[in-house]
């Protein structure tokens, strides 16, 4: 049984590679590292999941991130392909990997905006409490002053957040940024 499911395995991750190597004549070197990352990171993650038949995951949440991350910095199409021909035991654990609240930096500010109008302010104030000031100026910046005030109170109500909390909202607002950019997990 094992040796179906791990040939099964090498059969989608070679699917993943067939349809994520579709786009590399466009961007052949940054595409290309990304494949060789997602493939190594997935088969290792696959591999332990179906006991061998590839190298041992040393941290198998850092390996889920890294395909997370990876598989987010790839097109539209590419991305929504590459997360359909994931193993079901483990797309949605590397959907939720995806994004962090972190990413916030990078994003356009017109990307910020309709973030953050489609979120509760309890739940940014949550997440901007010990966050580090630059990723605050982000979201401070790409809000309107009276936005900025109700965040300022909001935080100002938190009597000291326990470290969950603040993790939750992050997360929270992690699964938004995955639902705008059209890569949430399935509601199945």
């Amino acid at each position: 049984m094992a040796n179906d499911q791990q040939t099964d395995t090498v059969q989608i991750i070679r699917r993943l590679l067939q349809l994520y190597g579709s786009r590399m004549k466009k961007q052949a070197d940054y595409e290309r590292e990304l494949r060789l990352r997602a493939a190594s990171a997935a088969q290792r993650i696959v591999g332990k999941a179906f006991g061998g038949g590839a190298p041992p995951v040393e941290d198998p949440e850092f390996e889920l991130n890294l395909v997370g991350r990876t598989i987010a910095r790839t097109s539209g199409t590419t991305r929504a392909r590459l997360i359909k021909a994931l193993p079901d035991s483990i797309r949605a654990k590397v959907q939720e990997r995806m994004y962090s609240f972190e990413d916030i930096r990078a994003m356009r500010p017109l990307e910020v905006q309709r973030l953050l109008m489609n979120l509760d302010p309890r739940t940014v104030a949550l997440a901007l409490a010990h966050a580090d000031t630059s990723l605050v100026g982000v979201v401070m910046r790409n809000v309107s002053r009276r936005t900025a005030a109700l965040y300022r109170d909001e935080l100002s109500y938190l009597d000291a957040p326990e470290a969950e909390e603040i993790q939750e909202a992050r997360k929270q607002i992690a699964a938004k940024m995955a639902e705008l950019a059209g890569s949430a997990p399935d509601a199945r």
